[in-house]
């Protein structure tokens, strides 16, 4: 059997994580990885952090999240065994945990869950398997940079996976173009009415835009994923800039 070590760190809910100290190990049993974490009351009280050996998946308790000692048991699993949605893809290795002591986690403040994504300008979502079939979870690309996308969860057991879109674009280039003086946008892959967080990926500035128009060609732009109102882009970007990086997702 081949061991492999997780990093562990005190809890930090920001874009960025802490450096990690101490290491527990994992065992390889049947291609699964399987990592345990105990949670002691030290654990419970000032919350904690988990990390995989490579960084690609994160779990954060907040502190008090759990009312008794525990076990948290990892496993990254290398085979989907369960169909996909159509016209989606997988962008991440396959996670699972466990929380070993079910009563001493009762939902009502979630779980931080962190998963990093292959490079794919296509919209990401993360979904779980819920016994029957995959739901998806709300969620957001916190950190394009480095590919992570990030979930709350309220549950005690899942498997994680992030999926990215065939057809739907969320990662590129937005304009901007004179309307109605509106916190609006075109766009090529929702339709009229739909809101839309868009993020310039740069700053992480934020605005939240209607679509109620139609564009860019993305046969004459094909690193263009939305074309916002004047007045929406001023809240993300610099107008005589022209164009920004922007990571669009739907606001649910």
């Amino acid at each position: 059997m081949m061991k492999k070590s997780i990093l562990c760190g005190s809890v930090l809910f920001g874009l960025l994580w802490p450096q990690w100290a101490g290491a527990d190990t994992a065992v390889a049993v049947d291609g699964v990885d399987t990592y345990t974490i105990p949670f002691n009351q030290s654990l419970i009280a000032k919350g904690y952090t988990v990390a995989s050996p490579s960084n690609d998946f994160r779990l954060g308790i907040f502190p008090k999240v759990l009312s008794a000692p525990s076990e948290f048991v990892l496993k990254k699993r290398t085979i989907v065994d369960h169909p996909l949605p159509a016209d989606q893809m997988p962008l991440s290795d396959y996670w699972e945990f466990d929380v070993v002591n079910k009563a001493a986690y009762d939902g009502q403040q979630p779980i931080v869950v962190q998963l990093q994504y292959q490079p794919n300008v296509n919209l990401k979502t993360v979904v779980f398997w819920n016994g029957t079939a995959w739901q998806t979870l709300p969620s957001m690309v916190i950190d394009p940079v480095n590919r992570i996308i990030r979930v709350y969860f309220h549950l005690p057991y899942a498997r994680f996976l992030v999926l990215g879109s065939a057809t739907v674009m969320s990662e590129g280039t937005a304009s901007w173009y004179r309307y109605q003086g509106c916190d609006c946008a075109a766009s090529p892959d929702y339709p009229k009415g739909t809101l839309l967080r868009v993020t310039n990926s740069l700053d992480q500035r934020s605005v939240v835009v209607r679509v109620n128009d139609y564009g860019p060609d993305r046969a004459v732009h094909p690193e263009r994923v939305i074309d916002l109102d004047v007045t929406a882009f001023k809240k993300i970007a610099v107008k005589s800039e022209g164009v920004a990086p922007v990571i669009v997702e739907p606001v649910k």
